[in-house]
C-alpha cells in the first residue's frame, strides 16, 4: 500500500477506535437520551456520522471511477495530515452546523448505526484499494464547511470528524451522568 494510504488508513483506524470507546462508554439505556434539548443524543451522532462517511464514499468512489483511466501513478510520500488542519477541526469550542442531508432524522438506535457505520467504512475503504498507487491528490471536491478537499484531504477528513465526534460522545456521557 502506499504511504498516503497507509496514513489515512492508520488515522481513519484511530477515529473509529475513539468513536467505539467513547460510545461504549454511555451506558447503553443513556445513548439514545439529549443530554439537552436541541442536542443530539449518541445514537444521533453515530447515525451522522454514517451518514457522512456513506457521503463521502460515494463522492470518492464516484470522482475517482470518473477519472481514474487519466490518473498517473502516485510518486508523491509526503504526509496528507501535515496538510489539513486538524486542530480546526477537533475544536470542540467552534461549534458547527450539520448541513441538512447528514442531520439525522430516522432514530436509530445505537447498534443499527453502528452496523451502517461498518458498512460505510467498509465503502470507503474499498475506494481506498481502488485508488491506492494512483494519484488522486488530483481529484478534488468542495467540503460545505472546510472549503476545496482533494481525495486524500477527504479521507482525512472523515478521521478527523470521527474524532471530533468521539469527543461529542464523550461531552454527552458526562451529561448524562448523575
Amino acid at each position: 500500500m502506499h504511504p498516503r494510504m497507509q496514513e489515512l488508513r492508520a488515522h481513519l483506524e484511530t477515529g473509529r477506535r475513539a468513536l467505539l470507546d467513547a460510545v461504549a462508554a454511555v451506558p447503553a439505556p443513556d445513548q439514545q437520551r439529549q443530554p439537552a434539548p436541541g442536542r443530539w443524543s449518541v445514537a444521533e451522532v453515530v447515525e451522522h456520522l454514517w451518514r457522512v462517511e456513506r457521503g463521502v464514499a460515494a463522492l470518492l468512489r464516484r470522482e475517482f471511477d470518473r477519472v481514474r483511466d487519466r490518473l498517473p501513478r502516485e510518486t508523491a510520500t509526503t504526509s496528507v495530515l501535515a496538510t489539513m488542519n486538524g486542530a480546526a477541526m477537533l475544536d470542540r469550542q467552534r461549534k458547527l452546523q450539520a448541513p441538512p442531508p447528514v442531520v439525522p432524522p430516522d432514530g436509530l438506535d445505537v447498534a443499527t448505526g453502528l452496523a451502517r457505520l461498518r458498512e460505510s467504512r467498509q465503502a470507503l475503504l474499498d475506494v481506498v484499494t481502488a485508488a491506492d498507487g494512483f494519484a488522486v491528490g488530483a481529484i478534488h471536491a468542495p467540503h460545505p464547511l472546510f472549503g476545496d478537499h482533494d481525495f486524500y484531504q477527504w479521507l482525512a477528513f472523515v478521521g478527523f470528524h470521527e474524532a471530533r465526534h468521539a469527543a461529542q460522545v464523550r461531552e454527552i456521557g458526562a451529561q448524562l451522568r448523575p
